[in-house]
């Protein structure tokens, strides 16, 4: 992928830099932030990551030359941070429409906060790193895993990838260049506000909207029919009779096959 450009955006994955091996593209995106200003919408792709990382305290673990593991470097000077969200909201939105866009799957959505799902397996994640400067953010490192060619996942009975549900032609570079454009999409409505388009958008391809699901909150197990994600960035879940609201790091998903 080292000689690949992208050729369908204004300025996201213009500067691209490959190497075959990093430890994870976030760090390369971090060490990079720490010794120069990078070109906003910089781009940082490796074929492995040995120190792959998610949400929280999860790992990332990915088959070598088989899936798509990319950062991107964005300003976000222009975002307060208590929007910070809409960003989220925003990249998953635009990773979930580029695939859609390849495959036209209609099970693909989004798990709050931003996991992107097909068929109820996790396809792919996002792990966001923002920089906080006063009330705004300063920029953004992007950390995007897709799932794509990988065909077995010791020990992980919820992933997936786009060969195992039957897509076994899709191109890394042509996947590539596709969410670029759609993430680069959705960015521009955000730098110009369209904070509620985003979110209602969002809130269109949400994982388990309407339908019920189990959850762990602390050490009790919950079941609740998902309403939807309000302004905030928080889950909304019915239980019983009432609407209750959880942030993120509150609850946890149970899924079953």
């Amino acid at each position: 992928m080292h000689s690949f450009v992208i050729n369908n955006t204004i300025f996201t994955g213009k500067f691209l830099i490959y190497e075959s091996q990093m430890l994870s593209t976030n760090i390369f995106a971090r060490n990079l932030l720490a010794k120069t200003k990078p070109i906003d919408g910089s781009v940082i792709i490796t074929d492995e990551q040995t120190q792959g990382k998610g949400q929280g305290q999860n790992q990332w673990l990915t088959e070598s030359h088989q899936n798509l593991t990319f950062s991107i470097i964005y300003d976000t000077s222009f975002l307060k941070a208590k929007n910070q969200f809409y960003l989220s909201a925003a990249i998953a939105l635009g990773i979930r429409n580029a695939l859609y866009h390849q495959i036209e799957d209609t099970s693909l959505c989004i798990k709050w906060p931003n996991d992107i799902m097909i068929n109820d397996k996790k396809l792919g994640g996002i792990l966001i790193e923002n920089s906080v400067l006063g009330n705004y953010l300063k920029y953004s490192i992007i950390g995007i895993g897709i799932n794509v060619n990988q065909e077995v996942f010791d020990n992980l009975p919820f992933a997936t990838s786009l060969y195992n549900q039957g897509f076994q032609n899709i191109s890394r570079e042509k996947l590539l260049e596709e969410i670029c454009s759609q993430i680069e999409s959705q960015f521009f409505k955000l730098k110009s506000g369209k904070y509620l388009e985003i979110l209602k958008s969002y809130n269109e391809h949400l994982f388990k909207k309407h339908q019920s699901f189990k959850f762990k909150k602390d050490e009790e197990v919950m079941e609740g029919i998902v309403q939807g994600v309000n302004d905030f960035g928080q889950l909304l879940v019915q239980l019983n009779d009432e609407v209750k609201t959880f942030n993120f790091g509150e609850i946890k998903w149970l899924l079953s096959d």
